[in-house]
């Protein structure tokens, strides 16, 4: 009898310089975890996923799609203790890993993980369940994310309260990117986002009511979340003023 075919690629580590580093049957790093910092985000894609501090406060509820080495989650797990946290992560390999080796913890009364398809387990839940909503979920060659097009833009829009937010990571070629963009704003009301990082990475931000933007306002909340999240808001500021100016 055939060995069954196993579909999920395996998880390797890395540690260089106090940050190890998760990989997927690949070159490319699907995550990190500061050993010193659990709580702290090494990469500056992961800071960016943050971007909807600038417009909410901690929600609710909240999901993620995609676990990686749990960075997202532990920044969530440490700084936002009243919300609600759901993780939907295909791979039980890395769900195994995250919580052997990245201080992902296996009981924690704010958080839920879910080995399956986040597709389906969206599709499950009430509409409006969520005020965030992230997607981070590449598989181990980080060529085009795991869960994409419009029909899957609509499912976020239909889970997301009707002032909620949906942060993504685009990571690929422009073209590629560019029709993310389009079938997002086929699904909300707005979308912005942050140019490229140093290592490709994409972050946009739709929007269930497009927002009134004070710059200003966002100026200040910037200095708030430099303050209590150590994170670089600020420069998020500008890139999206930048950004409005020269549309």
């Amino acid at each position: 009898m055939p060995t069954p075919i196993d579909p999920f690629p395996d998880t390797q580590i890395q540690e260089h310089d106090g940050i190890r580093y998760l990989y997927l049957d690949s070159p490319w790093i699907q995550g990190a975890l500061c050993l010193q910092q659990p709580e702290r985000l090494v990469h500056e894609y992961a800071q960016r996923m943050m971007l909807w501090l600038l417009f909410a406060d901690a929600p609710k509820r909240m999901a993620q799609c995609g676990l990686g080495a749990g960075a997202l989650t532990r920044f969530v797990l440490h700084y936002c203790p009243e919300t609600a946290l759901e993780v939907f992560e295909i791979n039980p390999k890395v769900i195994e890993c995250a919580h052997r080796h990245f201080a992902v913890p296996r009981q924690h009364p704010q958080l839920t993980i879910t080995a399956g398809c986040a597709e389906q387990q969206l599709r499950q839940r009430p509409a409006g369940h969520y005020q965030v909503l992230q997607l981070d979920a590449y598989p181990g060659e980080a060529t085009a994310p795991a869960l994409s097009g419009q029909d899957f833009y609509a499912l976020c829009a239909r889970s997301l309260s009707a002032d909620g937010l949906l942060i993504s990571n685009f990571l690929g070629h422009p073209q590629q990117v560019h029709q993310h963009i389009h079938e997002l704003n086929q699904c909300f009301a707005a979308t912005a986002w942050l140019p490229e990082t140093e290592d490709g990475n994409l972050i946009a931000i739709s929007f269930k009511e497009a927002p009134e933007i004070s710059f200003d306002d966002l100026y200040r909340r910037a200095d708030e979340i430099k303050a209590h999240y150590g994170l670089p808001a600020y420069q998020w500021v500008q890139a999206l003023e930048d950004w409005m100016l020269s549309g």
